[in-house]
């Protein structure tokens, strides 16, 4: 893949001047290639609560967040909760090639709303356990577009675990159900989905210098699959104030198929008409892959230390073994598998209000890479998190009080150094930060 594109930058071709609006068409969707890791669930969280406290919220899980996080805790809901809230994320990572000045690489904005929803289905049916149904997903503002297009040489840089932007264009959905096996015991289960947009029109133009009388027209179309991977979850009570989570995410990655269909005429101008022509080597079709996702084991406890101090922690285990760049081949060398650790904090100073605090530690699971044609760059990441609930029923107008929850999150990038495969050999140091806020809206129904 990057090997077509520096052919095509330097202009090794036949037909460059004629046909070059086509063959510029074949790089963009060649350069969609790259596969992003990650979407906003993993690279953010869900849930303002759950961010704030840093993402320790598997042993925690008792709201409608759970369905991600952990969804055995869907049993400590009680009645129907939703849970409505807003996602936007500001990156700025930079990049600095040797002693040079550095340039902005990912400065595109993230937004998307979220919707959570619990039923307490033993509400309805008649049975001696409770059951719960819980459905989860992101909504990306953006998903309508087919991927971030990298367009250049193969020596540019690229975040395996971001794409070109954390502007994640995936959407997300995470469909489950929970059973109380014993009072203390709970287990929940289901299944995470992934789509992507599957159509886009690309106009491109004849060079009249070249190919005169030439009326052309040009058609983008992507197929994908729609990923359905299992999720697991456990939630123990041992004492009163002591609960302990365990939770498995499969690992997932869509698979599209894009395809290039060109139609072009050319007028006859003995005949006043129209004549069919075909370009050589269209249509051409590249399936790739993006948005892979690994396997995910997380365990996590939560102590309720005082009557209105939780403190929760989780450690989670991301096995990037298996990731494979665009054409299917596993990085050199390969990616290597992290324990990530988080903390979380949450403090009821008065019974209707909330402040909230975490922190954890995210390793690059990326190695140096060697005999490679492309740069790939990740860092080390400490992310920092805070925020609030107000919990509030005027005139007791709801049958359970409102929940009002914001966040903010700063993931801070450490500063890395890199072996650059480019011929000029300057070294890549990559750095930056990462901001996201948001809130939204809980109520009982």
């Amino acid at each position: 893949m990057a090997l077509v594109r520096s052919l095509l930058d330097r202009g090794s071709y036949p037909f460059r001047s004629g046909l070059s609006p086509f063959l510029s068409a074949a790089l963009v969707l060649l350069s969609l290639g790259e596969a992003s890791a990650y979407t906003l669930a993993e690279t953010r969280g869900i849930g303002a609560r759950a961010m704030a406290m840093g993402g320790a919220f598997t042993g925690v899980a008792d709201d409608p967040s759970a369905n991600y996080y952990n969804p055995a805790g869907m049993i400590q809901i009680d009645d129907h909760r939703s849970q409505m809230e807003y996602v936007m994320v500001f990156p700025r990572v930079r990049l600095n090639r040797g002693a040079g000045p550095g340039e902005v690489y990912l400065d595109k904005p993230a937004k998307s709303p979220m919707l959570s929803i619990v039923m307490d289905l033993s509400r309805h049916w008649k049975i001696s356990r409770r059951l719960r149904f819980g459905f989860s997903g992101y909504f990306p503002q953006n998903f309508k577009s087919a991927g971030q297009i990298r367009y250049g040489t193969q020596y540019d840089p690229y975040y395996p675990l971001y794409g070109d932007s954390s502007a994640d264009q995936v959407l997300c959905a995470w469909v489950n159900a929970a059973l109380e096996i014993f009072p203390w015991l709970y287990a929940g289960a289901g299944f995470s989905f992934g789509t992507h947009a599957s159509d886009v029109t690309l106009s491109m133009a004849i060079d009249p210098a070249n190919l005169q009388n030439v009326i052309e027209r040009s058609r983008v179309v992507w197929k994908m699959t729609t990923e359905m991977d299992p999720v697991f979850g456990i939630l123990i009570k041992p004492l009163p104030r002591v609960r302990v989570g365990f939770t498995f995410r499969d690992s997932s990655k869509l698979i599209f198929a894009g395809g290039l269909k060109v139609e072009a005429l050319l007028y006859d101008r003995s005949r006043d008409q129209a004549v069919p022509f075909a370009f050589p080597g269209f249509p051409i079709l590249v399936p790739i892959h993006s948005h892979w996702r690994p396997v995910q084991y997380a365990l996590g406890a939560s102590y309720q230390l005082l009557s209105n101090l939780l403190v929760a922690f989780d450690l989670t285990y991301y096995d990037w073994r298996a990731y494979k760049d665009e054409m299917e081949k596993p990085l050199n060398p390969r990616m290597k598998a992290v324990w990530v650790p988080r903390f979380g904090l949450e403090y009821y100073p008065r019974p209707e209000l909330a402040l909230r605090a975490g922190y954890g530690f995210k390793p690059s699971p990326l190695e140096q890479q060697v005999g490679t044609w492309v740069n790939y760059l990740d860092n080390d990441t400490h992310v920092f998190s805070g925020g609030a609930g107000l919990y509030v029923n005027p005139n007791n107008w709801f049958k359970h009080p409102l929940g009002l929850s914001f966040y903010y999150q700063l993931s801070y990038l450490v500063p890395r150094t890199f072996q650059n495969v480019h011929p000029d050999g300057l070294l890549l140091r990559s750095s930056g930060y990462v901001q996201s806020v948001g809130g939204g809206i809980q109520m009982g129904f």
